[in-house]
């Protein structure tokens, strides 16, 4: 999921409830840029394998409030 959205600054809005995550080491960048975006869902994201998710909300301006309460990232190294 590696720079996924990245450089979508139009994008408001965008529904990621129901991805499967499982499975997913790299997360970096992944909504780098979405100025526009207002509102994510990523509470049931299944992070425990994740390593890297450096940037993965940067420069999300318009982005009022996220919930990752449950996000384990005891395997991430970049942060």
């Amino acid at each position: 999921m590696f720079i996924m959205f990245q450089f979508c600054g139009n994008l408001i809005n965008l529904d990621v409830s129901n991805f499967n995550t499982s499975n997913v080491t790299t997360m970096g960048g992944m909504f780098y840029r979405c100025e526009k975006l207002t509102s994510l869902d990523v509470s049931h994201f299944d992070t425990r394998n994740v390593t890297d998710m450096n940037r993965m909300f940067s420069r999300c301006a318009s982005l009022t409030s996220i919930d990752v309460s449950n996000f384990n990232t005891s395997n991430v190294t970049d942060m």
